[in-house]
């Protein structure tokens, strides 16, 4: 028998041993100077140096870099400046509406943790490793982004495309490819994909003619996107199929953000390639290929995540960019870089440094026109008084004493005649009130004043834009602040600063939330003031795919409310929204509204206003908006603009027999002749419009014509005989012959625009309000 084990008999039953932590390396402290080909020395020629100055470039700078190339650099980047600039008409390519997802959020988020990642590494030298965190955080650029919305605030597919500068001045950069789709099935397994390419770019890469060019993909024989040769796929996923990169191929990316080798663990290099090419940040549900090349790698000895060191930064950071001057354009990676310009000094200021003018701060537009016999600068006084409630400089215009500290008693919201406060005052007119202050002004000039404030117009409207300019709020802010004076300026102000609600207008960031949060904001709000609903004639509003469940059905009760409510203006719908509009206002009645301007994807909302008046169509041809214009009835129609519907859809509309007058024709549209003589039956129409250029319409003015003299024939079959053989005429036959609206009475307008070198559809996002301005009118009498 053999004997027995000691540890069975003496200490009890034997011990695992405690399981070993791997040892981590050790990082190599980075030496600069080690390249021959860098120098520590600032440059001195024109374009390197605006290049350092304007991105607070850090040493060492690549004395390979010729001044040419620091031009190249110069252009790109600056062009990627205006693309990553919220309220930018050119950063339109990365904010994708779709995706209903804060892209200026997200770019930020993803910036700081470039800085955390780099104020958690291995640096004896603190005040560098500071210096390079924040330099990086004002590096990273988004170049395109688009993505849709599964409907539970998770996203369906996501394609960004991203860039990131090193943050020292040796012109290297990297491009990044994310691409993510999931999509659950009933039936089957679904579709999961998940991609991740980067590749470094170098000096000879950098392209300011094409500066969103992405050099990390390339598109295989059938139009396929795929990683470019020699580009690295961090990971790509491909249903249950996954595949990740190695520690080698990602330190490859070190020297081409840092200028060094292992002084960055490969951990912290794929926080850093995942930081910047916006991995895991738009709240997606399938992270499992991220999340298993993060688990391959470890961090250096001595490193950290770098987070306690990061909050004190974007402390420091808020400060800085509170006192940044507010501006309807603010350039994110500038803004990024204020802690970096703050500690070098004399840089060249960038976008977020730049301050409007005077004019821009009172609210006075730059191209003021009126009469020159005001004075300008009154105006501006006048309005800057308005819009920041100086309300004793109102009363006394000698003297601006401080604001008292005294909380405000809080006005009352009830207007009607049970008011007590109402009751026990006065009648309040100028003869009461002295005619002091603000309210002595004669109407004339608080006119004239007012007039200076932009109101949205139908060439607004009629652009189509995704949003209108924040300027449009001055003119609502200067009637609230007067509406708040006294009772008197109340009743006065009042119904002129509800007359039009607007809620399509952004004030930067994402437009479309911004739409969202508006709407659900403004329609709750006067859903609780019922006293503001007589007031309200005009409603203009952007409908978004943002949390239709929680913004549409609001929007419809305010409808119905609003007692007086006319005209409808919708600068823009997106293109998909026809079927979540047709399930929110299907079977809703809306009888006040009379005058439409809308694209041809919000028709379903046409379709609930039997007493429609007038309609123009802002994009599309308009032909479903002619079916549902059949489908309410129309029986007050009459007038049409920027319409161009199909035979049969014309012809469902003779039928109904409108009291049409007026049409408007886009001789641009597709065959404006068809069109034209699609009008020919109706017995009531009395001019014609034909929208053009500076082109040559004289044979479409000859086929309007006709069309005209055909309207004006009786139709065939129009009366009928009784049995006695009396004549019967149809009642719209009587109003169009014996209403004493002869045939000389119609006419053909050529209405001329400024719209040279224009294109109609293939440069949409290049319109502007000016070019739907008529510079000319042209009648032709019918004889």
């Amino acid at each position: 028998m053999p004997p027995k084990r000691k540890a069975d008999t003496e200490d009890g039953p034997a011990k695992k041993k405690a399981a070993t932590v791997p040892k981590l390396k050790k990082s190599k402290a980075p030496d600069w100077n080690e390249d021959s080909g860098y120098s520590n020395e600032k440059p001195t020629a024109e374009w390197a140096r605006k290049c350092v100055d304007r991105w607070c470039l850090l040493p060492p700078y690549n004395t390979r870099m010729t001044e040419k190339h620091w031009q190249d650099y110069y252009n790109e980047r600056s062009a990627l400046d205006r693309i990553n600039s919220s309220g930018a008409p050119e950063s339109k390519e990365i904010v994708s509406e779709e995706l209903c997802q804060d892209t200026w959020k997200i770019l930020r988020g993803a910036a700081r943790d470039l800085a955390s990642i780099v104020l958690g590494s291995k640096l004896d030298d603190e005040d560098r490793k500071k210096h390079i965190a924040r330099t990086l955080m004002g590096s990273l650029y988004f170049t395109e982004l688009w993505g849709n919305d599964e409907g539970d605030d998770t996203p369906r597919e996501v394609q960004a495309k991203s860039r990131l500068y090193s943050p020292f001045g040796v012109g290297t950069s990297i491009d990044f490819y994310y691409f993510y789709h999931l999509r659950a099935r009933m039936f089957g397994k679904g579709e999961r994909f998940a991609s991740f390419y980067a590749k470094s770019r170098l000096i000879v890469e950098i392209d300011p003619e094409n500066p969103t060019a992405c050099s990390a993909t390339k598109r295989n024989a059938n139009g396929a996107i795929k990683a470019a040769s020699d580009a690295i796929t961090v990971f790509d996923r491909n249903g249950s199929k996954s595949k990740g990169t190695t520690a080698a191929n990602v330190k490859s990316f070190e020297q081409a953000i840092f200028g060094v080798k292992d002084w960055i663990s490969p951990l912290k290099l794929v926080e850093i390639l995942f930081a910047a090419g916006t991995v895991m940040r738009y709240r997606e549900q399938d992270k499992e290929s991220p999340k298993s090349v993060l688990a391959k790698f470890h961090y250096f000895d001595g490193e950290t995540n770098g987070r306690a060191l990061l909050a004190e930064e974007l402390k420091l950071l808020a400060e800085l960019e509170a006192r940044e001057q507010a501006s309807p354009e603010v350039c994110i990676p500038q803004r990024m870089l204020l802690l970096a310009r703050q500690g070098d000094g004399g840089s060249e200021p960038g976008p977020s440094n730049q301050r409007t003018s005077v004019q821009s701060d009172l609210g006075v537009r730059s191209s003021l026109t009126g009469p020159a016999s005001i004075n300008l600068k009154v105006v501006a006084v006048l309005q800057n008084i308005l819009l920041n409630r100086s309300w004793n400089y109102l009363a006394s215009p000698t003297s601006m004493p401080p604001a008292s500290n005294k909380r405000p008693k809080k006005l009352s919201t009830c207007d009607g005649p049970n008011n007590d406060f109402t009751s026990r005052s006065p009648t309040l007119t100028p003869e009461t009130l002295g005619r002091k202050g603000f309210l002595a002004f004669p109407d004339e000039l608080v006119y004239l004043i007012f007039s200076y404030y932009t109101e949205i117009k139908i060439e607004d409207i009629l652009v189509n834009s995704t949003s209108l300019p924040n300027h449009f709020l001055d003119r609502f802010k200067a009637l609230r602040n007067l509406s708040q004076l006294c009772q008197l300026s109340r009743k006065m102000y009042l119904p002129l600063l509800w007359e039009r609600v607007q809620i399509c207008v952004a004030t930067g960031g994402a437009w479309y939330r911004e739409h969202g949060k508006n709407m659900e904001r403004k329609s709750e709000g006067l859903l609780k003031s019922p006293h503001l609903w007589p007031y309200v004639r005009t409603l203009t509003v952007c409908f978004t795919r943002f949390e239709p469940r929680k913004v549409i059905p609001p929007f419809i009760r305010l409808l119905k409310a609003l007692p007086n409510l006319q005209t409808l203006e919708i600068p823009h719908a997106h293109g998909s929204m026809t079927s979540i509009l047709k399930s929110y206002f299907e079977g809703n009645v809306f009888p006040t509204i009379q005058k439409v301007v809308m694209p041809t994807c919000a028709h379903e909302i046409l379709r609930c206003c039997p007493g429609i008046r007038e309609v123009t169509c802002n994009e599309g041809d308009g032909g479903t908006l002619v079916s549902a214009l059949v489908s309410a009835g129309c029986s007050s129609l009459e007038v049409l603009e920027g319409i161009a519907a199909g035979p049969l859809q014309m012809k469902r509309l003779v039928n109904q027999r409108p009291p049409l007058r007026r049409v408007q024709i886009n001789v641009r549209m597709k065959d404006p002749e068809k069109n034209i003589k699609s009008f020919s039956k109706f017995p009531s129409l009395r001019v014609i419009e034909l929208d053009s250029g500076q082109e040559d319409v004289g044979p479409l003015v000859k086929i309007a014509t006709d069309t005209l003299r055909s309207c004006a024939m009786p139709p065939a079959g129009g009366s009928k005989k009784t049995r006695k053989g009396d004549l019967v005429v149809n009642k719209d036959d009587e109003v169009a012959f014996n209403s004493g609206l002869t045939i000389d009475q119609r006419l053909v307008r050529v209405v001329r625009f400024d719209r040279l070198g224009w294109q109609w559809l293939s440069q949409r996002e290049k319109w502007t309000p000016a070019q739907f301005i008529p510079i000319k009118f042209e009648e032709y009498p019918v004889s």
